[in-house]
């Protein structure tokens, strides 16, 4: 038992994943002797009421646009003034710092770097690492 998407890294090969998914759960229900229907095909979401509120943003030049203040789309080094954060528009990602843009993020090289977003959502997910200490403040 088991599934591992091949060559797939991230998003991408939904009828292939949603095709494995349903293998997996029909061999559970063979292992635990279960009757539970398992629906076959791509699941259709047409009409579904979801409210994502805040969109994806990434930090990353290939696909940065809510970037609020900084060039958007250029790779490179740009050093950046975050604004106040009552005049901070939701859903914009603001920077403060110097920034280096790689296509699929950004990499601080200064210190004191800042990170504004205001956000809807139920939850947050924020990818990231550091070689050293570093201090998250939400509210």
């Amino acid at each position: 038992m088991g599934w591992c998407a091949k060559n797939n890294i991230g998003e991408g090969n939904y009828a292939e994943t949603e095709e494995n998914i349903q293998k997996l759960l029909n061999e559970r229900n063979q292992t635990l002797g279960l009757t539970m229907p398992i629906p076959t095909g791509l699941v259709n979401v047409t009409g579904i009421d979801i409210q994502t509120g805040s969109p994806e943003t990434y930090f990353g030049y290939a696909r940065n646009e809510y970037l609020g203040n900084g060039k958007q789309q250029t790779p490179g080094m740009q050093t950046l003034t975050a604004p106040a954060l009552s005049s901070a528009q939701p859903n914009t990602l603001y920077l403060g710092g110097t920034w280096n843009f790689q296509s699929e993020y950004a990499e601080t090289v200064s210190a004191n770097t800042t990170i504004i977003y205001h956000y809807k959502a139920k939850d947050v997910y924020l990818v990231a690492s550091s070689q050293k200490n570093v201090t998250l403040l939400c509210w």
